[in-house]
């Protein structure tokens, strides 16, 4: 007797996620078409990568709004848009703040925002709001009809945001987080601000931030490689800055940082500070440097009395 002919949909939804594994994307779109019990594996393994370019940042990111099932199958997320003016923008990020609700097992999250000409201005301080509101309010039900108001999961999030409440308030809620990447943050957006809890993003290792947010959240925090930006800020390294930062609960072994200008007192500052905790330092000057002799002296001074430094 001849055996009954074998259909793909006999195969174990297991199996049948290991094929779509090893599908091209727009396979992935095709195969999500031709039957209801395949277009709910395809869709898993589509959406498991999210990138969202200019393109398609708008479409993409209604959809992953709309549909809070589809959203919690992103595990990595990417997004890139301009805008050219504010109206188009606080409704875009509005919009992206209700999919970033949805994420909620979500591991890696990028959101490359940029607004204005030639995307130079600075993201205005309502979008932080914008942004972040709608997560403030969710509660997501998960597959197993629990609730959780948690991103357990997310280990990298990057944006262009400052550090302010609304953001604080987000980050309470990633318990999981590793890297952290944020925009230029300013002591007024930190106001209200003077002591984070250390249960907040309790295992942050990797801050790119710039200085007034670096003060806030590497102290009690096994922060071991940082980057900041002094652009905008005091032009070089400040002893309050070094002695926050030396408060990391672990060792600062990397310490990347990008200076409108450069002073030798700077590096004097580093090694008394840091000097027997760091084994690489990058310092880029945007400024010309006027004092080169003086500074490859210098240089050599910190290298003796750092260490392990790298420069």
């Amino acid at each position: 007797m001849c055996a009954a002919p074998c259909s793909i949909l006999d195969l174990p939804s297991e199996t049948l996620a290991v094929v779509c594994r090893h599908v091209q994307q727009q396979d992935l779109l095709a195969l999500a078409s031709t039957s209801h019990r395949l277009s709910a594996v395809a869709l898993r393994q589509l959406y498991r990568k999210t990138l969202l370019f200019t393109s398609s940042s708008r479409s993409g990111v209604f959809t992953l709004a709309r549909n809070a099932e589809l959203a919690q199958h992103v595990r990595e997320l990417d997004v890139v848009a301009h805008f050219d003016d504010a109206d188009t923008l606080t409704e875009f990020i509005t919009v992206l703040g209700q999919a970033l609700a949805n994420l909620i097992y979500a591991v890696d999250v990028r959101l490359s925002l940029r607004f204005g000409p030639a995307a130079a201005v600075k993201l205005p301080v309502t979008a932080s709001r914008a942004l972040l509101a709608p997560v403030a309010r969710s509660a997501c039900h998960t597959p197993d009809n629990t609730i959780t108001t948690e991103y357990t999961q997310l280990r990298s999030f990057a944006c262009d945001l400052a550090l302010d409440d609304h953001m604080i308030q987000f980050l309470s809620r990633c318990p999981a987080l590793v890297s952290l990447q944020l925009g230029e943050s300013s002591s007024e957006s930190l106001s209200s601000v003077a002591n984070l809890a250390p249960t907040i993003v309790p295992n942050l290792e990797h801050l790119i931030a710039s200085p007034s947010a670096a003060r806030v959240l590497v102290p009690g925090r096994p922060v071991s490689a940082l980057d900041m930006t002094f652009t905008g800020e005091a032009s070089g390294f400040d002893q309050e800055t070094l002695e926050a930062v030396a408060q990391s609960a672990a060792p600062l072994v990397v310490l990347n940082a990008t200076t409108a200008d450069f002073h030798l007192e700077d590096l004097c500052r580093v090694a008394n500070t840091l000097g027997s905790q760091l084994c690489s330092l990058r310092m880029s000057v945007l400024n010309a440097l006027d004092r080169a002799p003086d500074t490859v002296r210098h240089i050599i001074w910190l290298a003796d009395n750092c260490v392990n430094v790298c420069l």
